[in-house]
């Protein structure tokens, strides 16, 4: 799907990144290698005091001066299409994760600056931006009824997904304290899986 795009609007890219295995230096080199050239402004945030990805998209997202936003995983692979294939003026508009459709991945989207002023974009209340957050804002979405699909033209590659989570050693008590936030906020998980 090839939405026709006026030339000169931006395109603003927010990579969180957070250096917590020694390889990820060279697996975020991967990540801005794939997609050169795609974008007019880099934003990467590094989330030096291990605050999570949620608030160093925020702050990301704040920086940002583009008329559209994309974020994008530190380890997530352009495979095919075109990052740019995401803009959509009226839409949040999500990639192919992995091969697999859905209409919304917290790991890659893009959204016209229109949808961000309206919404904003990640709770900053889920401890170390992991878990739950990327519900939170599906149903955020929902809510609004802000308009969000897959555009299967593009997918991205997140081979090594988790890896991060995987090195920090109180992942446990942060995925019980956010399972909390959430159903605080929305109810039961139990009604959303």
């Amino acid at each position: 799907m090839n939405i026709e795009k006026n030339n000169k609007e931006t395109l603003s890219l927010v990579i969180p990144y957070f250096e917590s295995v020694p390889e990820k230096r060279a697996i975020l080199k991967q990540c801005i290698d794939a997609v050169e050239g795609m974008y007019d402004e880099l934003i990467i945030v590094n989330d030096i005091e291990s605050r999570g990805p949620t608030r160093a998209i925020i702050q990301g997202f704040a920086m940002s001066h583009g008329d559209y936003i994309a974020c994008l995983s530190d380890d997530a692979f352009l495979e095919e299409g075109n990052l740019r294939d995401l803009m959509d003026p009226d839409s949040l508009v999500s990639p192919r994760m992995n091969q697999k459709p859905q209409s919304f991945w917290g790991m890659a989207y893009c959204m016209p600056r229109w949808i961000y002023e309206k919404v904003g974009v990640l709770d900053e209340a889920f401890d170390g931006g992991i878990y739950y957050d990327d519900e939170d804002y599906y149903l955020t979405l929902k809510k609004n009824n802000i308009p969000h699909y897959c555009n299967a033209d593009v997918n991205f590659m997140h081979p090594d997904g988790g890896k991060t989570v995987k090195a920090d050693p109180t992942i446990s008590e942060k995925e019980k304290r956010n399972r909390k936030v959430f159903e605080n906020k929305w109810g039961p998980l139990s009604n959303y899986r």
